[in-house]
C-alpha cells in the first residue's frame, strides 16, 4: 500500500522478469481476461482455469485481491496460486482494482472512493457472478484472499458477502477505521490472518498509514479481537511455534488458533515476529525494496489453501 515504494517494486520486478525471458515469472500467471460493467465503469478481471478442470464436476473458486499498484499478474506471480490451482484443481480469479487500487474505505487521496463513490465489494461480487456463470463452481467452496490493500478489502468482502464466502484469508492487511461499522453479518466467518510485527507499511500498532495520509487502520491485534468476538470464539487460543527454517530471514512465527462452537467460527492468526510487508514463503526479492523481511518458516499460499480446504460453507 506504500505509494512510492510499491511502484518502484513493480517496475524492477517486471524488468527482472524480462531479463529472465519470462521463465519462472510470467509463465505462472497465464489466464483469460474478462470484462464487466459495474457502476457504469468497464472493469477487468483475470481467470486461471486448471488443466484438469471438467465442466461436469463442480470445483472451488479462490478470489485473489492484489495489493495497491501491483495488479493481478504480479500478484499471481508473487503468490504462485496458479501453480497450486493446477495441482489442486480449483479456479482462480483476480479482479483488477481501478488504477490497480481498491476502495477498502481508507478514505485517502489517490484511492478509489475518495473523490467519487466506488463499491469494490460489489465489484468483487459481480466478478464472482460472472465466473460462476462461466464455470462449474461449487457455491459452498468460494474463498477470498488478498494482500496489503487487497487484504484490507478481503476483510470487507468477508463481512459484506458472508452469505457467499466460505472462508477468508487477508495477508498483511487489517480493517480501516472507517470500515468497521460495515463489518456486520449474522454468520460466523472462518478467517485466517497473516501479519508481520515489523511491517513498515501496515503498522502492527495500526493508526495512520505512512504516505497514505490521513488513512487510519485498526491495530492488528484489535482486528483479531474483532473476529474473535464476531465468531464467538474462546478468547484463549491454542498456540503453536513453527519450526525455524529460514537461515537468514530473521523471523519467527507462531500460530494462534481460536475455536468456537463449530469450524465455521475458526479464527487463525499467524504472527510473523520481525516480518515485514511481504508474502511469507514468496520470492526473496521482496526484502530488497524496503518492505522488510520475508518469512521462510511457512508458505502463505499453501497455508491459506489448506485453511480453505478445511472450511466449506454450511447451507
Amino acid at each position: 500500500m506504500k505509494r512510492f515504494c510499491v511502484p518502484r517494486l513493480v517496475v524492477l520486478v517486471l524488468a527482472a522478469c524480462q531479463t529472465l525471458v519470462l521463465t519462472g515469472c510470467l509463465s505462472t500467471v497465464k489466464g483469460e481476461p474478462g470484462r464487466i460493467t459495474c457502476e457504469g465503469r468497464e472493469r477487468e478481471y483475470w481467470v486461471h482455469v486448471p488443466p484438469a478442470y471438467d465442466a461436469g464436476t463442480p470445483v472451488p473458486l479462490v478470489v485473489i485481491l492484489h495489493g495497491a499498484d501491483m495488479g493481478p499478474l504480479l500478484t499471481a506471480w508473487l503468490t504462485r496460486f496458479n501453480t497450486l490451482s493446477d495441482r489442486e484443481n480449483f479456479v482462480v480469479v483476480y479482479p483488477e482494482g481501478l488504477n490497480n487500487r481498491w476502495n477498502a474505505e481508507i478514505d485517502a487521496p489517490g484511492f478509489p472512493g475518495y473523490d467519487e463513490p466506488v463499491d469494490d465489494v460489489c465489484f468483487v461480487g459481480r466478478v464472482m457472478d460472472e465466473v460462476e456463470r462461466d464455470y462449474n463452481i461449487d457455491p459452498r467452496r468460494v474463498y477470498v484472499t488478498g494482500v496489503s490493500n487487497g487484504g484490507l478489502l478481503t476483510h470487507l468482502v468477508a463481512c459484506r458477502l458472508a452469505d457467499r464466502i466460505a472462508a477468508a484469508a487477508p495477508v498483511i492487511g487489517t480493517i480501516a477505521e472507517h470500515a468497521l461499522s460495515d463489518c456486520k453479518s449474522d454468520r460466523p466467518m472462518p478467517i485466517l490472518m497473516i501479519n508481520g510485527t515489523a511491517d513498515p507499511v501496515v503498522f502492527w500498532r495500526g493508526g495512520e498509514l505512512p504516505i497514505i495520509k490521513p488513512a487510519c487502520v485498526l491495530p492488528i491485534e484489535a482486528t483479531v479481537d474483532f473476529w474473535i468476538k464476531h465468531n464467538a470464539c474462546n478468547p484463549v487460543p491454542e498456540t503453536e511455534q513453527l519450526p525455524h527454517h529460514g537461515l537468514q530471514c530473521g523471523t519467527n512465527t507462531h500460530v494462534d488458533r481460536y475455536r468456537g462452537a463449530t469450524p465455521q467460527s475458526d479464527v487463525v492468526f499467524y504472527t510473523v515476529e520481525g516480518g515485514g510487508h511481504t508474502w511469507p514463503g514468496g520470492p526473496l526479492f521482496q526484502r530488497q525494496f524496503s518492505l522488510g523481511r520475508v518469512s521462510r518458516d511457512f508458505n502463505a499460499t499453501e497455508v491459506i489453501w489448506q485453511f480453505f480446504k478445511d472450511h466449506t460453507k454450511e447451507d
